[in-house]
């Protein structure tokens, strides 16, 4: 005989149902599943309390007032944590001023310490080059915990760098300003961006020394029976020769433009160009820098 698992009965978690198989046919039967729901334990269900809250649900909110009608006093939770509270500010207020104590006792100590270092570093370069430093008769506190006394030795190292910083500063100050001052007084001079006279000078002569180098360079390659023209009367030269121009071209204006003009009119105007083509050439030739005329 076997038993086979068909599934729950109406929906239950507690009962399963099992099939059977034996002579007679198949049948069902119930039987409790095993859970893991545990029974209350009879100290409860004898326990009166619980059962005067089942009778008066009520009853149970107000469980202070039951307390005060028993004669048992309730306790102030409230007025515990009050008091537990101020007890825990008032530590934390004595160990913070605490802390304060020691951080204001330890500042004073270091600056004490860097005073007394500070001290004796001026005194030490007050004193005469050939005195030997004095040993130290005391050990503070910091050389007899740590070996060395760092605040000392900082604070001293620092005055002394300090004091060289501050004159090197003071000397790059004193060279910046000279350095502007002198460009300021330069650049306020009345005659600042002119060219000096001497420059100007030796320019002069230098030209001047140009002009006699080309003059004796020309001499020397003048033919025999020529000479060089005086720049005076080769420049009285030009100004004929341009008023002779001019007059010229006047003359070629006046001309009649008709193309089949008189013998005479041709003439005249062909005679005017020749002149006007030798002014031309004239004022080539007396346009150079240098002229040779017959001596």
């Amino acid at each position: 005989m076997a038993d086979i698992a068909l599934g729950y009965r109406d929906g239950s978690a507690d009962e399963i149902l099992y099939g059977v198989t034996n002579e007679n046919g198949f049948g069902i039967e119930n039987l409790p599943r095993r859970t893991s729901f545990r029974r209350p334990l009879a100290t409860h269900h004898t326990n009166s309390s619980q059962v005067g809250l089942a009778m008066n649900p009520a009853a149970g909110s107000n469980v202070r007032e039951m307390q005060r009608r028993r004669g048992i006093k309730p306790t102030d939770h409230h007025r515990q944590n009050l008091a537990k509270l101020r007890e825990q500010s008032a530590k934390n207020q004595a160990r913070k001023l605490k802390e304060a104590a020691e951080k204001d006792a330890m500042m004073k100590s270091h600056i004490g310490a860097a005073d007394r270092a500070a001290q004796r570093a001026r005194a030490a370069s007050s004193r005469p080059a050939s005195a030997a430093p004095r040993p130290p008769t005391t050990v503070s506190r910091e050389e007899s915990v740590y070996g060395t006394d760092f605040v000392r030795q900082n604070s001293t190292m620092t005055v002394a760098e300090a004091a060289a910083k501050g004159k090197e500063r003071v000397a790059e100050m004193r060279r910046a300003q000279e350095e502007t001052r002198r460009a300021n007084d330069f650049i306020a001079k009345r005659d600042y961006g002119r060219v000096p006279d001497y420059l100007v000078e030796r320019k002069l002569e230098l030209a001047e020394r140009e002009r006699e180098r080309r003059e004796k360079e020309e001499l020397a390659h003048i033919p025999p029976g020529m000479r060089v023209l005086p720049e005076d009367e080769r420049l009285r030269t030009l100004e004929i020769l341009a008023e002779n121009r001019q007059d010229v071209e006047e003359k070629l204006l006046a001309l009649p433009i008709a193309k089949d003009g008189t013998p005479v009119v041709h003439r005249r105007k062909a005679e005017l160009e020749a002149r006007l083509a030798e002014i031309e050439d004239a004022q080539r030739i007396f346009g150079r820098s240098t002229v040779l005329v017959r001596a």
